[in-house]
């Protein structure tokens, strides 16, 4: 039993952390005395007074550090195989549709600017005409 437990925990440092949990667990039942000689080694090598519960919460801190990503790593992470390949993927099928698009819709573009020029004359039109009105307008407005 004890053999299957070491096989299955110390294949990590949170493996290793809970391995050494479960020893201290053993030894804080069997000795009287170990609980206060483990608090005094880690009040010693903290500098300050340690508890039960900050040394029971050292293992969720380890693992709390272990799961810690870095800003680099976030962007790295951007550059996998799947996402280039969707971004390649993408960039064929902008590169296939947006021509054919354009050929499609030219005969449409001499009409289009010929209705913009039309709008556009009467938008010109329109502001000649608004302008004395506009600033009396705006005034009653306000």
């Amino acid at each position: 039993s004890e053999m299957c437990i070491r096989d299955r925990c110390c294949h990590s440092i949170l493996g290793i952390c809970r391995m050494r949990l479960i020893l201290g667990r053993h030894i804080m039942h069997t000795l009287r005395g170990a609980v206060e000689e483990a608090l005094s080694i880690a009040a010693r090598i903290a500098g300050r007074p340690v508890d039960v519960s900050e040394m029971q919460a050292l293992p969720q801190m380890i693992k709390d550090l272990m799961n810690e990503v870095g800003v680099v790593s976030r962007v790295l992470s951007v550059f996998t195989i799947t996402n280039i390949a969707w971004f390649v993927a993408i960039l064929g099928l902008t590169a296939t549709v947006v021509p054919f698009i354009v050929v499609v819709t030219r005969p449409l573009w001499a009409g289009m600017k010929r209705l913009f020029t039309i709008l556009f004359d009467y938008l010109v039109i329109l502001a000649k005409w608004a302008v004395p009105v506009y600033e009396p307008l705006m005034y009653a407005v306000s």
